[in-house]
């Protein structure tokens, strides 16, 4: 990764904390510092390899993130024949961050990690890890992930 680029995605970041913060504030629900502290917010960046040029994705990871060929229904649309409508989602559990395919997907979710590939089984989920490569029909996701400002290794 270009320091360039890293720079860019913790401003990103940085930006979304403090609009997180200013609405708990403006909702009455504590002062910016303290709410500042209690927003160590885990954060999923996503980048679409393949494409000219290149797709990002930056998401706080407080909702789920969904996947699939439906733009209106998906935050993350992949305009690929071999991906289903709602092919599936990724979202955070117990500070992890998992990825699962919805119910019926006809083509799983492929996901690789540094030597080996393995294909998600019906009802099976995976707790993810920066450098992670979802393959979702043709197209290669790369996944990082963030606690804060601080990327999260391992």
């Amino acid at each position: 990764m270009g320091r360039g680029k890293d720079e860019d995605i913790k401003k990103a970041i940085r930006e979304m904390m403090q609009n997180n913060v200013m609405r708990l504030v403006i909702h009455g629900q504590g002062n910016s510092a303290e709410r500042y502290h209690q927003n160590r917010s885990l954060f999923l960046y996503l980048e679409i390899r393949d494409t000219r040029p290149q797709i990002r994705y930056l998401y706080d990871l407080s909702e789920a993130v969904f996947l699939g060929r439906s733009e209106e229904e998906n935050q993350v649309c992949i305009q690929d024949r071999m991906v289903s409508r709602y092919q599936g989602r990724i979202w955070a559990e117990d500070g992890g961050v998992y990825y699962a395919d919805e119910d019926g997907v006809g083509n799983p979710v492929k996901i690789r990690r540094k030597l080996w590939t393995s294909v998600l089984k019906p009802g099976e989920r995976i707790r993810l890890k920066t450098k992670d490569c979802l393959i979702v029909g043709t197209v290669k996701i790369t996944v990082r992930l963030f606690m804060g400002e601080q990327e999260l290794f391992g």
